[in-house]
């Protein structure tokens, strides 16, 4: 961002990339305008048995409000190095605790997370973490919010960020 003279970025990270928003956030707020996690869950360890049922639930109510549903492609869950998957998925192991260094960040935060989402009660202790943040909640979706409603994860990315030209 120096190299290229960006200043006052806003990052959105979703799901592990929320992690490593935060993480950055952290390190690096005196770059940020604002920062956006999605579907963001900072605990140790992320319980993903659940997750798939939640999904499924998700795609049936889309169906049921005649939302388009999106197509589930193989590429979702398949790594091709299966090896340098699990690096990045386990990298928040390497870091301090993430969410006991939330309320350090000052950043206009905007967390949302879909209703059908494991990680809503995160995604909700996340924000009452950082003072200030937004919580907004996406209903008929699940984790990978961008997946199951694009539509309403642009107009949230969009939303936010107009906000933050208003500070």
């Amino acid at each position: 961002m120096r190299r290229l003279q960006l200043n006052k970025v806003f990052v959105v990270g979703v799901a592990y990339g929320a992690r490593t928003a935060a993480q950055f956030a952290r390190r690096h707020a005196d770059l940020l305008r604002g920062l956006g996690l999605f579907d963001v869950s900072l605990t140790p360890s992320v319980d993903q048995s659940e997750q798939w049922a939640l999904g499924a639930q998700a795609m049936e109510m889309l169906k049921s409000h005649v939302i388009a549903t999106p197509l589930r492609q193989k590429y979702w869950r398949f790594y091709e190095n299966r090896d340098a998957s699990l690096l990045c998925h386990t990298a928040y192991q390497r870091e301090g605790e993430t969410i006991a260094a939330l309320p350090a960040i000052r950043l206009p935060t905007l967390a949302a997370c879909g209703r059908q989402d494991m990680n809503l009660a995160a995604a909700q202790t996340v924000a009452a973490y950082i003072g200030g943040s937004q919580l907004k909640i996406m209903e008929i979706t699940g984790h990978g919010s961008v997946f199951y409603r694009p539509d309403v994860f642009v107009h949230l990315v969009i939303d936010f960020k107009g906000s933050l030209r208003r500070i």
